[in-house]
């Protein structure tokens, strides 16, 4: 039986031969699968990163980390769905939103598109300085044009 990091690295390795405009490296993950970056274009953007592991895939978008896409069917189904939602954050359809207080991250929300409207999910830190003056930056990535119009 195939393990979900190699499958995932050969499918997602196949749709990125098709875009030579999106840099991006594969490396071993910590916990023996496999890690995908995919650097952002410039300062504006973010990095998406991927770990594989033979349970499930994690997304990451910046500093902003997401819950992970189980394995519950065949793991060519997973990824499929899931590189569907990896080019929704290669476009400016999705923003990844940071919060600060004083100079320090402290909560992130990634929104991006899906077939049936826009979707946000939210992560931060517990302990950050409450008393910090607050601030936000939206960033958006430009590698691909907009998936949904």
């Amino acid at each position: 039986m195939a393990r979900l990091p190699v499958i995932f690295e050969e499918y997602a390795s196949q749709i990125l031969s098709r875009h030579p405009e999106v840099r991006a490296k594969w490396e071993a993950s910590r916990g023996g699968g496999r890690r995908l970056t995919i650097f952002k274009k410039d300062e504006s953007g973010f990095d998406v990163v991927i770990d594989a592991e033979d349970y499930g895939l994690y997304p990451y978008a910046g500093e902003w980390h997401g819950p992970a896409w189980d394995l519950n069917g065949s793991c060519e189904d997973l990824c499929i769905e899931f590189m569907g939602f990896v080019r929704s954050l290669l476009c400016q359809d999705s923003k990844l939103e940071v919060f600060y207080a004083g100079s320090s991250p402290v909560k992130f929300v990634l929104t991006f598109p899906t077939e049936v409207g826009e979707e946000s999910l939210e992560t931060g830190l517990f302990f950050f300085n409450y008393f910090g003056k607050r601030s936000s930056k939206v960033f958006q990535n430009r590698h691909l044009p907009m998936r949904y119009k």
